[in-house]
């Protein structure tokens, strides 16, 4: 029974399969801000890319 199966050998594999990689973006610099509450912390990461959002959070915690 097995004569009567085709016998077909592996698929062919092109020598070179192109691959489009993008770019990994850096990743973006924060500041990191450490908030001291009793025995536990709050840590705030903000983007260096958005320092006056930075300053007025920061003008906002000290009011």
């Amino acid at each position: 029974m097995a004569a009567d199966l085709p016998r077909h050998g592996p698929a062919a594999l092109p020598a070179f399969v192109p691959v489009h990689a993008t770019a990994k973006r850096p990743a973006d610099e924060a500041a990191v801000i450490a908030l001291p509450l009793g025995d536990k912390s709050i840590t705030v990461k903000w983007p260096a890319s958005d320092p006056d959002g930075c300053a007025r959070f920061i003008r906002g915690l000290s009011q």
